[in-house]
């Protein structure tokens, strides 16, 4: 049976049906907190570093008062952050919501896959508003298809992808891009779409943009895997965003090994962050099957994993409390 004893990582103590709290707590130590505004100098410098401006994204945020905008954020790649963002974005769509979602992750985009956009042309992305090429409705595309029938007749979901041009991803790690820019097409997303809810999936880490997601939402969802490098890494975004003042703030624990006291990750990882966490989704090699070719909510809506994704949408899109 393999255990992450294995790979050394046993002082973590993420073990069957035991989990000492000394040992754990000790990966969460003021360092790691202290470094985030050694990075960052949050959230004062921000503006004085650049010219992006966290007082034009309150601004921003006090103006976008009629849809619901939820940023699923991991601070390292491989956690499945862009997988959970669509499950979760199509369980709330299927509710008889309208629901807007952007990939963010420009120089990684992947999202559009999930949404079975493999073969379809993206003649307009989230790269041509930026370069102000287009309005960013027009870089929107109708992937309600992904519902499968399931939901309401006011079921809606829209796609604003990246672009997987290597040209563009290299411009865009040369040049960067205009992140007020960015922030203003949410509004502008919000407000010509209707959207009840925008589902902002980002770039894993921190940075600029990441800063302005976490600012700019009204939720923020945290997914971390049970991992030495995702805890030290969401440590340094739990306090980002709580000096940010995130209105709501989750943990998703994901690629959880079966045999683990799922009960026990929940009590010792809330202990730590002091963050509800709304939802423990296990390795699972139904979803490995599947291989991001569609929605897994959707397409295995009796796995107990889909019955995980619901508790959890239900959860940040507000229609219950969290756990």
């Amino acid at each position: 049976m393999y255990r992450l004893a294995d790979c050394q990582l046993s002082d973590i103590q993420f073990q069957l049906n035991t989990i000492e709290k000394d040992k754990f707590s000790s990966y969460f130590s003021a360092e790691y907190y202290r470094s985030a505004e050694l990075i960052f100098r949050l959230p004062e410098e921000i503006d004085r570093s650049n010219s992006r401006s966290i007082t034009f994204v309150t601004s921003l945020v006090q103006s976008i008062d009629m849809a619901k905008i939820i940023s699923i954020h991991s601070y390292r790649g491989g956690t499945g952050k862009s997988n959970l963002t669509a499950n979760l974005a199509t369980l709330v769509a299927r509710d008889g919501n309208r629901v807007g979602v952007i990939d963010t992750d420009l120089p990684s985009p992947g999202i559009h896959i999930l949404f079975g956009m493999v073969d379809r042309k993206q003649e307009r992305t989230l790269n041509d508003f930026l370069w102000k090429k287009c309005k960013i409705a027009d870089a929107a595309y109708d992937v309600s298809a992904v519902l499968q029938g399931q939901g309401t007749p006011n079921s809606k979901i829209y796609l604003v992808p990246s672009s997987i041009k290597v040209n563009d991803i290299s411009r865009v790690l040369r040049e960067g891009f205009d992140a007020e820019l960015l922030f203003e097409g949410f509004q502008q997303l919000i407000k010509d779409l209707k959207l009840d809810y925008l589902f902002i999936d980002t770039h894993p880490g921190l940075n600029e943009e990441t800063l302005l997601s976490l600012t700019v939402s009204d939720t923020v969802l945290l997914i971390l895997r049970p991992d030495r490098q995702d805890f030290q890494g969401t440590a340094v975004t739990v306090d980002v965003a709580r000096r940010l003042k995130v209105p709501n703030l989750f943990l998703v624990v994901n690629k959880v090994l079966p045999e683990y006291n799922f009960q026990q990750i929940r009590k010792t990882v809330e202990s730590n962050y002091n963050v509800p966490v709304v939802g423990i989704l296990p390795d699972s090699p139904d979803m490995l099957r599947l291989a991001s070719q569609g929605i897994f909510a959707i397409k295995y809506n009796n796995h107990p994993i889909s019955q995980t994704l619901q508790n959890i949408a239900s959860q940040v899109s507000g229609k219950v409390a969290a756990i």
